[in-house]
């Protein structure tokens, strides 16, 4: 005796078995059961398909904020290393020091600055509180108040509280451990 067709459960998709009508059924009535069905059977793939697009983007913007942390972190690397270099230069031959190429590098210190600042105000956050920490979204945090000295006119940072402040802060380091030795 063969099984009774109709419509069937398979891994929480329904299936329509349309080789055998559905017993005691008009064939109008089933086409319509099969109808309403594949209707909402449908309209649950593409409420799936939907979020998934949608949790996806998600994933992908926090995708690309991690790739901007380590981008910008490599970028203060090689801006750092081009202005020690320069400054070596200049410390060896205090004739070759030129204006120009210093106030380049400081411009380019003040948009990482910026860029940096943007990212850590507003996309970092979002992304940590969305996902997880970003790996190297703290050595940026380090980065950017050390550029903000780098940039800082030293008429202004070098007075007063702040410059206590920054005493303080290097001899903590340096009893801490974390001074360098030059």
């Amino acid at each position: 005796m063969p099984a009774e067709r109709g419509v069937r459960n398979y891994g929480g998709l329904q299936r329509i078995d349309r080789t055998t009508p559905i017993k005691g059924m008009g064939e109008n009535m089933a086409l319509e059961l099969v109808e309403v069905v594949l209707r909402s059977e449908l309209d649950t793939c593409e409420k799936k398909i939907d979020l998934w697009k949608q949790n996806h983007k998600l994933a992908m913007m926090y995708f690309k904020v991690c790739d901007l942390v380590d981008g910008l972190n490599e970028l203060f690397e090689s801006l750092t290393r081009f202005d020690d270099s320069f400054r070596a230069q200049v410390y060896k031959d205090p004739a070759s020091h030129n204006e120009w190429a210093e106030s380049k590098i400081d411009e380019q210190f003040r948009r990482w600055t910026r860029l940096a600042n943007s990212l850590l105000k507003e996309l970092v956050p979002w992304a940590e509180n969305e996902y997880e920490p970003i790996q190297g979204s703290d050595t940026l945090y380090r980065r950017y108040n050390e550029a903000l000295g780098i940039i800082a006119d030293p008429a202004e940072f070098f007075q007063g509280d702040a410059l206590v402040d920054a005493r303080d802060q290097a001899i903590d380091e340096h009893l801490n451990g974390n001074g360098s030795r030059a």
